[in-house]
């Protein structure tokens, strides 16, 4: 089976987008796992499952996230706003729409060309636990994330520290994301995150720094908007939103290439 496929980054958090509705059979997590493979495949952090829905009232576009290792992902923030950039330049939907998915039916708006803004679901607002004398906040921005607070993060091991915590028993049985995050000046932050189901270091994560934004403001009072430098020197900001138990989130987004992708379709 031959599939198309785009390649798009936000803030070079990256993902594979298919349009849904062309899809003859159903990807396997075996072959969505091959196809992020960055020695053996395409390369990605996911695979965006995208699909346009006419007439109806409530969404135009439905957003089914899998991560690298072919689990499934109720959401994706910078995924999300790749995958709005795409339907407005692909299906040729409107640059304000509705995306129905698993976290809920969000807000998605084409800033420009370059930035998109999205909604970001509170699914559970921060919490403090201590471990092994480290104050860590834990909350759920559509997925379950871990927030830890330091004086700087350029030379810590983010792949060994975050999989400490992703794998801690307090966060099972699902296990965590893992932001670190530190001060650069006020309201400004640099962060790096740990994520679950790419199980290493991303240069990005959106539900990430919207979580850490969530606990800066919820646990330690930092007015809104804040803004954040990722790895890879990209800046997101994340701002309350006029819809009650939701962030906004916007930041960068950009096309890399597109092409087709041959797999052996696997019958089952």
């Amino acid at each position: 089976m031959n599939i198309k496929f785009y390649k798009y980054h936000g803030a070079g958090n990256d993902f594979i987008i298919i349009d849904a509705g062309k899809l003859k059979n159903k990807l396997t997590s075996m072959q969505i796992s091959d196809m992020c493979s960055r020695r053996t495949g395409i390369g990605a952090d996911g695979i965006l499952l995208l699909e346009k829905i006419n007439n109806n009232s409530l969404y135009s576009l439905t957003m089914r996230y899998y991560n690298s290792d072919g689990t499934l992902a109720d959401m994706c923030g910078n995924g999300l706003r790749c995958a709005a950039a795409f339907a407005n330049k692909i299906f040729k939907i409107e640059k304000q729409l509705k995306v129905k998915t698993d976290a809920g039916i969000l807000s998605a708006e084409i800033i420009d060309k370059n930035n998109v803004k999205i909604e970001i679901p509170i699914i559970k607002y921060p919490a403090e636990t201590v471990i092994e004398g480290k104050t860590i906040y834990y909350c759920n921005t559509g997925v379950p994330h871990a927030v830890i607070i330091k004086n700087e993060i350029r030379n810590i091991n983010v792949n060994k520290e975050g999989n400490f915590y992703r794998n801690h028993s307090f966060f099972q049985p699902s296990g965590t994301n893992v932001n670190f995050i530190s001060e650069i000046e006020k309201s400004i932050y640099s962060i790096r995150t740990y994520e679950r189901g790419v199980e290493e270091e991303t240069l990005a994560c959106g539900t990430g720094i919207s979580a850490s934004a969530l606990t800066l403001n919820y646990s330690l009072n930092i007015p809104f908007p804040i803004i954040f430098k990722t790895k890879n020197e990209d800046t997101l900001k994340v701002d309350s939103s006029y819809k009650d138990n939701c962030l906004s989130l916007t930041g960068p987004i950009k096309q890399a290439f597109k092409g087709v992708y041959s797999l052996d379709v696997i019958q089952i």
